[in-house]
């Protein structure tokens, strides 16, 4: 695959693809990287935007790592966030500080991804700046910040998402159901099954699939009714877990 091949086509490309093609034309010409901090300074807000997200999959050098930083103001939230996922990705704990200025960004987006990033680099002095999110008005920064709080610390954020999941607004237990997924525990699954039933068909959705991530076996007495669920996602779901269960 040619570079502009892989450019013109990478919005249409699989993350494996992605990946794989990029870090293949990295190799071949390591001028790959200058061409992207060009396009991240361009006028387009789309080509700022790709180059960003095309930086998550390659070993960006500090040459790159460089005018990500620079990005950190770009005036599209779209970027910012797309720049904040790929600092994340790079890992690198001396970005602790310039991912924490993220949090001062009057996007919500942008913040839950700095939330998500300071996750992936898993710095433990990240953790009491975090505490306070976890009672964040939006539900996806107050999922992120249980997630980050307990992949840092291993601290016990099951109370955190019970609450979530007794709030009235659906997007909070959306996002509780889908947090407890990534983390995975056992002994929430009682929790999370319970949800099952829940009248917003976004609730159902994250239920199913985080008992399916914990434990495919525990939905098994449930996909009699689930079979019947209108949501046709969950049917789905179902259909495609039936053959790995029955």
């Amino acid at each position: 695959m040619t570079q502009k091949r892989y450019l013109d086509n990478f919005n249409t490309l699989s993350p494996e693809v992605r990946k794989l093609a990029g870090t293949a034309l990295l190799k071949l010409d390591t001028s790959f990287i200058d061409q992207l901090i060009v396009e991240l300074k361009s006028l387009d807000p789309e080509l700022r935007l790709r180059a960003a997200r095309i930086m998550e999959n390659l070993q960006v050098n500090n040459k790159g790592k460089d005018a990500l930083l620079g990005a950190m103001k770009d005036p599209s939230r779209k970027v910012r966030a797309a720049v904040i996922k790929t600092l994340g990705v790079i890992g690198d704990r001396e970005l602790l500080g310039n991912l924490i200025e993220f949090f001062n960004d009057p996007d919500e987006r942008v913040r839950a991804n700095a939330i998500e990033a300071i996750a992936s680099i898993g710095d433990a002095r990240a953790l009491q700046i975090l505490f306070p999110f976890l009672e964040d008005a939006n539900n996806r920064i107050r999922a992120n910040a249980a997630i980050a709080v307990w992949q840092i610390g291993k601290v016990n954020v099951v109370p955190v998402l019970q609450k979530m999941l007794s709030m009235r607004e659906p997007l909070m237990r959306a996002s509780g159901l889908w947090a407890l997924g990534e983390i995975k525990q056992e002994m929430s699954l009682p929790i999370i099954l319970a949800h099952l039933r829940d009248k917003e068909e976004i609730v159902r959705v994250n239920a199913v699939r985080a008992a399916v991530k914990i434990s495919p076996a525990a939905v098994k007495p449930f996909m009699p009714h689930l079979r019947k669920d209108p949501s046709e996602e969950i049917r789905k779901i179902v259909t495609e877990l039936s053959y790995k269960v029955l």
